[in-house]
Formats: structure tokens, C-alpha cells, sequence
């Protein structure tokens, strides 16, 4: 894990250079029919989640949690792509986090799918 958060750390801050806003998002969790590998996924993409909401708090930015976005199955098409359904409320959760007030100090750490 420790690669992958050096090289994510890097990536952002090569991001961050550019003085634009930057948002960042979790890696959501799939639906996989086999709920033993469901569970083993959860798991390593928690750790890789972790590393990616440690960052965004490090550097002040917002995230949106897509774990919480994606959380049904019919958000998805597969089981690692999102189905439209899945697409529809990730492009509402980037939406209403970009929309946000420029220069708003709270921080997002997960954006609720719209119902």
C-alpha cells in the first residue's frame, strides 16, 4: 500500500501545482455476485480508500465518497462499471460537490446519492 499512496500523493500534488480546483473520489466497492469476493474486495479497496481520503484531508480537498454513491446493485452494470443508473448519481454527486461555494472551508468526505 505504501506505493501506491507515494505515487497517489505524488499524482496529487502534481495536480495541485496547476492551481485549479481539484476534487478527488473513492474507489467504490462493486457488486460482485459471490458475496465471500464481495466482502475480499471491500476490504482491499478499503485500503486503498484510506490512503486516498488521508491525502484529500492532508491537502484540504474535497472527496466524494463513491462507496456511498454506488451502493446498490443496480448502479451497476457489472460488477466493477457502473450501470447509467450508477453514472447518473456519480455525475449528480461530482455536480453538487463543484458547485459548491469557491473558498468553502468545510471538507466533504462523502456526498449522498441523490434518491
Amino acid at each position: 500500500m505504501g506505493v501506491f499512496e507515494s505515487m497517489y500523493r505524488r499524482l496529487v500534488e502534481a495536480c495541485m501545482s496547476r492551481e485549479l480546483p481539484l476534487v478527488v473520489c473513492t474507489i467504490y466497492n462493486g457488486n460482485f455476485a459471490d458475496q465471500e469476493f464481495q466482502v475480499m474486495a471491500r476490504v482491499a479497496v478499503a485500503a486503498f480508500n484510506d490512503a486516498i481520503l488521508r491525502i484529500a484531508m492532508e491537502k484540504g480537498l474535497l472527496a466524494i465518497d463513491l462507496r456511498l454513491v454506488c451502493a446498490l446493485p443496480e448502479d451497476y452494470a457489472n460488477p466493477i462499471e457502473p450501470s447509467a443508473i450508477g453514472g447518473n448519481k456519480i455525475a449528480w454527486a461530482i455536480w453538487r460537490t463543484v458547485s459548491r461555494k469557491k473558498g468553502a472551508s468545510e471538507q466533504a468526505t462523502a456526498v449522498r446519492s441523490r434518491k
